[in-house]
């Protein structure tokens, strides 16, 4: 008997943390998600402030893009864009989407995840505000 071997193949998903730190008073920031943001990736915007405060996030543009154009069916496993806030999740997918989200505590993530056959593209706007 020949023995089999089983080649397993794992496509690994690129992954990026960004960290930034929103003081209380400053004007809205705006980050801008990279043009065609690549398939199979994965993007964490870490935002934080100091106590007290809470983070309000806009996100508008959300767009997913992909080789087909959506012809094909595309799924929300082509592309979500998430808000983390502790234990919460919230999750958006599709086309021409905006959100406006304001978190429980002084930290919130913003995630961005693309599937093998999509790529998008968002802008978010964020500040801290008063409890």
């Amino acid at each position: 008997m020949v023995p089999r071997v089983l080649l397993l193949i794992a496509v690994l998903a690129r992954a990026e943390d960004i960290f930034i730190n929103v003081a209380s008073g400053d004007c809205p920031r705006t980050i801008v998600s990279p043009r065609a943001f690549r398939p199979n990736s994965v993007v964490r915007i870490n935002l934080n402030t100091q106590p007290g405060y809470v983070i309000q996030v806009f996100c508008h543009g959300v767009t997913m893009l992909t080789k087909n154009t959506l012809r094909q069916g595309i799924s929300c496993a082509d592309f979500v864009l998430a808000i983390v806030d502790g234990s919460l999740r919230n999750e958006y997918c599709g086309r021409g989407r905006s959100l406006l989200y304001t978190s429980k505590k002084n930290e919130v993530i913003i995630e961005a995840r693309t599937g093998l056959k999509g790529s998008a593209e968002f802008t978010c706007l964020f500040e801290a505000i008063t409890n």
